[in-house]
């Protein structure tokens, strides 16, 4: 498997170890808010006599006692002075240990996984004097209830194949901020059998995109790995054991179509080769066919095109309700290409459409059964641009653009 996504891992939780000469006068306003703190000095473990001395090591832990709404994504702070660590012990609400390690620095102890929603959590920890006289502090707090379960919805879905073209797109349930973007991007891991670097680019707050360099390569196996448990966006959401998910989709045969609107003609190349030469008509004057780089998006064995809902009013002269067979839908818009039985006379000659691209019913049925989504279509020729998000229009801008779109660039 060869990964390509950035592979670059999410901030980590962490126990972090200070040393601050400034935790001594922290101590007294943290204690009154820390039920469950306590101090010992011992050596063995025993109760110290009367007559024994304290260890002067301090320690202070960040939440305090009691703190409530702490989030999934926070560190857990440790100051100790006059002494050093010699232990974390880390435990659930039921008093379950929570996987973790101390780090080789001897500062920081790293849980295995971000902490859960809405969950009592007890830290003890342990530390010694230039004595060897023990003291041990154990603070409680708990985690944020989440207002809202971060969620994803994924195009495209598991187990379908897909054309060259196909963006991954990500949609979230919730806005994601600026300072948390580079989580989320963390958190989606895209591999593939075949090597296709690519990055991801946000669209808008609830939205990211990831597409390759290049074309995908045909034939190749793609998968995507949510890992978003942890992630703090807007409104009270946050990712949780629930956010994560695996989808698994494959590349199909290479079929780019590039329509000539000068012309009146479109070329498929199928893996590189000409696979078919096709007379089409294109959009005419006031209705011109978008030129661009498009991404098949839907297909339709019969769609009713209705010009209401391109503006279009009924009694206009322009308008037209139609039974359209083999219709495949490259714009949001509303532009397709499809088979146009009505316009056969001027298929190759002469542009008449209202911006679809229209060919004779058996060059459209012949595109349509070999076609999926995610195929490209690119239009050359055409004064009228493809407006931004007007459908998949990742592949409209150059790689710099795109990867100015990432948190991580």
């Amino acid at each position: 498997m060869s990964c390509t996504s950035t592979g670059v891992p999410r901030r980590r939780r962490v126990l972090q170890l200070v040393a601050s000469l400034s935790a001594v006068a922290l101590l007294p306003a943290l204690a009154a808010c820390e039920s469950g703190t306590e101090a010992i000095a011992a050596v063995s473990g025993s109760t110290p006599s009367p007559t024994a001395t304290a260890s002067t090591a301090k320690i202070v832990i960040d939440p305090a006692g009691g703190s409530r709404g702490i989030g999934l994504d926070s560190d857990v702070v440790l100051s100790v002075t006059d002494g050093s660590l010699r232990g974390v012990a880390v435990t659930d609400g039921d008093g379950n240990p929570v996987k973790g390690a101390l780090a080789a620095d001897g500062k920081t102890w790293e849980p295995a996984a971000p902490l859960e929603p809405a969950t009592r959590y007890s830290v003890r920890v342990t530390a010694r004097d230039a004595e060897d006289r023990v003291a041990a502090r154990t603070t409680r707090f708990t985690t944020v209830r989440p207002k809202e379960v971060l969620d994803t919805s994924i195009s495209p879905l598991s187990g379908t194949t897909v054309g060259v073209g196909m963006p991954i797109v990500v949609r979230l349930n919730a806005d994601v901020p600026d300072d948390q973007k580079d989580d989320v991007e963390r958190g989606l891991t895209v591999t593939s059998t075949k090597s296709a670097p690519g990055a991801w680019s946000w669209t808008s707050d609830r939205e990211v995109h990831y597409r390759p360099k290049t074309f995908w390569p045909a034939y190749t196996k793609v998968t995507l790995k949510v890992a978003l448990n942890g992630v703090a966006a807007e409104d009270g959401a946050w990712g949780t054991e629930e956010s994560d998910r695996v989808v698994k989709f494959s590349v199909g045969a290479s079929m780019i179509s590039t329509v000539d609107v000068a012309k009146h003609r479109m070329i498929v190349r199928r893996n590189g080769k000409v696979w078919a030469t096709i007379p089409v008509t294109t959009g005419k004057g006031g209705f011109l066919t978008r030129g661009g780089t498009k991404v098949i998006s839907e297909k339709y064995e019969m769609k009713v095109m209705d010009a209401a809902t391109t503006g279009i009013s009924q009694g206009d002269p322009e308008y037209y309700r139609l039974d359209v067979p083999y219709a495949m839908r490259v714009t949001n818009s509303g532009e397709f290409v499809h088979a146009a039985p009505w316009s056969t006379g001027s298929q190759g000659s002469a542009n008449v459409s209202h911006g679809c691209v229209g060919m004779s019913m058996a060059n459209a049925k012949r595109l349509f059964d070999n076609s999926l989504i995610g195929d490209v279509i690119k239009v050359t020729g055409s004064s009228r641009k493809l407006e931004p998000g007007n459908g998949w229009t990742d592949w409209n801008v150059s790689w710099k653009e795109w990867l100015e779109g990432s948190a991580l660039s």
